[in-house]
This record gives structure tokens, C-alpha cells and sequence, in this order.
């Protein structure tokens, strides 16, 4: 037999399978709570949570990269060149609008652009370093606190990730990455509840007619326009990022009471024993964003993208975690060992001006 549940307020009922109305009480619920196929958890409620566990190891870990020596310096920051091209290309305008501001400073305009921009320089690492950790707090908080706060917690991370991959669609070209912002968009809609989810898609229909005015005059027009692909990702990105986002809000507002009485005694009765397969799966996806970069199994990853972390040879530059260990304790063996051979130093090479940067950035160590 289905239950519906409905919020504790007088008159708001949520209907059962027959269409009925039904309104449990708070001593009906804690009868229902004692029921073995109540208080179980399914396999369909164990994926869930393992996917955002998951979710949540790689965006940590993602921010936890970050912590290093030369992440967080300006000179040689990935973050510098991310934010001053953003400054630049979006203040630079507002600059020639607004000339109170460049005469309140006694400057011109360039002047102006470039004040804006070492002060970008300087704070850059440390914003996006800041940004990324209270998206892995979140996501990581939200898997270790009880059912009852985990899902508002995950459900903040994933709006401030959706924030940031918005930024990151921001990018002028040719640093642009928006198609991967827009293939993380939908994967965040793991975050939202099943009434949250609905409560967007009821939005979504019932203003379809000018959504798709818009969608159809936008297209119109960026045809014209001569667009490139990450353009157009940026273009959708608004709109699946969007759906995501109002599926999370809405789990916030007031149908985010409106559950079935699993759901709703699965966010009551707190944490819950979880299977074996879904902690195997956790403890691949820890191992894959934190061990395998200390061991030195991998250099490139998407849990040290953009993290300018020395990952194999060549020793550390994180605060915390050495890594590329394997290459240390098997330095002595021979070259034919997958980790032998020792660190071979590049100290010159005959190159030109324009790569002689390029070089000095990759293989000088």
C-alpha cells in the first residue's frame, strides 16, 4: 500500500494513489516508522546517495588540489589568468559607460582597467580557491550530517557549483570552456528531490510559450551572429543550468514539504546502513581523486585540473599531501621499472622565443 504525507499545515493535503485526499498524523507517522519496509533503505534511495557521495569526493578533492604553492601565487596561478580575463573583458565596457568612475579617480580609462585588474591578480587564486572549497564543503558536509539536513546541504553545494560553472562559461574565448560547464549542468540535477524536480517542471510548462519565444528569437539571432560551439553550450547552459537550479530552489520552498511517506521518513529517520556496493563505490571515487595522485598512479585528472600541482616527479608543492610517492621509493630501480629511473632534470633546452615560456612551464622542474 502507497501512504501520502502532507505538510503539517492545516488544509494541504497530498492525494494517494486513488486520487483521495489523506493527512497522516504525527502519531500515524511514528507508527509508519516502525514499519521494516519503511525504516529499510531501497536500492533506488542507496544509488542516490551514492552518486552524490561521489559527486561530493570530486569536487573536494577539486578544491583540496588547490592548496599549493603555486596554485597560489599570482605569477603562476591558473586562477590569475581566469579571473583578469573575465575583469577585462567585462569592466572594460562598464568603464567607457560610466565615466564618473574614471573621473572620480582622476584617470583614464586604461588606467582605470588596469587598477582593476592587479587588484584581480592579486585576490584571484584565493577567490577561486575559496569558491571551490565551499562547494566540496558543502557536498561534504551534506554526505556525513543526518538525512534531515543532507539534502539542503548537497542541494547548496550544487547551486554554488552551477555559479561557478556559469563563471567559467563567462570565459572570453580562447579559454572558454563552456562545453564542460555544460556537461557537469545536468548531472547536478542528482541533488534535487523528486517534488523539487516536479515543482521546475510544472514552472517550466507553465510559461513554455514565452520560454520558447525567447529560445526561438535567441537562436535567430546568434545564427547570425556566427557563433562558435562554446557559445552555443553557453547559450544552453542557461537553460539546463536553470532547470537545475529552479529544481534545487524548489526543494526549498514550501511543496518541498509535500512527500510520500518514504521520502519523508527517509529524511527523519537520519543516516542508514548502507550497502556494501555503495561504500566499494564511494571509497573507487576517494581513491581516484586523492590516493592515486599521492601515489603518483596518475598525473592528469580532473580532481587536479587547473590545480598547477606537481603530481609525479619532481617532488610536491601541495601544503599538505606529498605525492608521486611511487617515484620516490622505486628512484634507485632500474630504467625498465614503470617508476624507475630516477628525475631526470631538463636544464636547457635550443628553442625559440615564443615557446621558450611554454617550456620553461612544463618541463623544467
Amino acid at each position: 500500500m502507497d501512504y501520502s504525507v502532507a505538510c503539517t499545515t492545516v488544509g494541504t493535503f497530498v492525494p494517494d494513489e486513488n486520487g483521495r485526499n489523506s493527512l497522516f498524523s504525527f502519531s500515524e507517522q511514528r507508527h509508519l516508522l516502525k514499519r521494516p519496509d519503511v525504516r529499510e533503505a531501497t536500492v533506488d534511495d542507496a544509488l542516490y546517495q551514492t552518486i552524490r557521495d561521489m559527486f561530493a569526493n570530486y569536487y573536494f578533492a577539486a578544491a583540496f588540489w588547490k592548496i599549493s604553492s603555486h596554485f597560489l601565487d599570482p605569477d603562476a596561478s591558473c586562477a590569475t589568468m581566469f579571473v583578469v580575463q573575465i575583469v577585462v573583458n567585462y569592466v572594460r565596457p562598464l568603464l567607457s559607460w560610466c565615466s564618473l568612475v574614471t573621473k572620480a579617480w582622476k584617470k583614464s580609462s586604461n588606467e582605470a582597467l588596469m587598477a582593476f585588474a592587479a587588484v584581480a591578480k592579486a585576490v584571484a587564486p584565493m577567490l577561486a580557491l575559496t569558491t571551490e572549497l565551499v562547494v566540496g564543503a558543502f557536498m561534504v558536509l551534506g554526505s556525513l550530517a543526518p538525512r534531515r539536513y543532507s539534502d539542503g546541504l548537497q542541494a547548496l553545494g550544487s547551486l554554488s557549483a552551477l555559479g561557478f560553472h556559469l563563471m567559467v562559461c563567462m570565459l572570453p574565448a580562447p579559454n572558454d570552456i563552456s562545453g564542460f560547464a555544460l556537461n557537469c549542468a545536468p548531472r547536478h540535477i542528482v541533488f534535487a528531490t523528486g517534488p523539487g524536480t516536479s515543482a521546475a517542471w510544472y514552472q517550466a510548462k507553465k510559461h513554455a510559450l514565452p520560454l520558447s519565444a525567447v529560445t526561438v528569437i535567441g537562436v535567430a539571432v546568434v545564427v547570425q551572429a556566427e557563433w562558435t560551439e562554446n557559445n552555443w553550450a553557453f547559450f544552453f547552459y542557461i537553460f539546463v543550468g536553470g532547470f537545475v537550479a529552479l529544481s534545487l530552489v524548489s526543494d526549498f520552498s514550501f511543496e518541498r514539504r509535500l512527500l510520500d511517506v518514504e521520502d519523508k521518513f527517509s529524511l527523519l529517520r537520519g543516516s542508514q546502513r548502507r550497502p556494501m556496493w555503495s561504500r566499494a563505490a564511494v571509497g573507487v571515487a576517494f581513491c581516484y581523486s586523492f590516493v592515486t595522485l599521492v601515489l603518483g598512479l596518475q598525473e592528469e585528472s580532473t580532481t587536479n585540473m587547473f590545480a598547477n600541482l606537481k603530481a609525479g616527479h619532481g617532488g610536491s608543492n601541495h601544503f599538505f599531501l606529498p605525492t608521486g610517492l611511487f617515484f620516490h621509493w622505486f628512484a634507485d630501480a632500474s630504467n625498465s621499472h614503470p617508476f624507475g629511473g630516477g628525475i631526470i632534470r631538463d636544464k636547457m633546452r635550443n628553442v625559440d622565443d615564443d615557446n621558450a615560456d611554454y617550456m620553461k612551464l612544463h618541463f623544467y622542474r
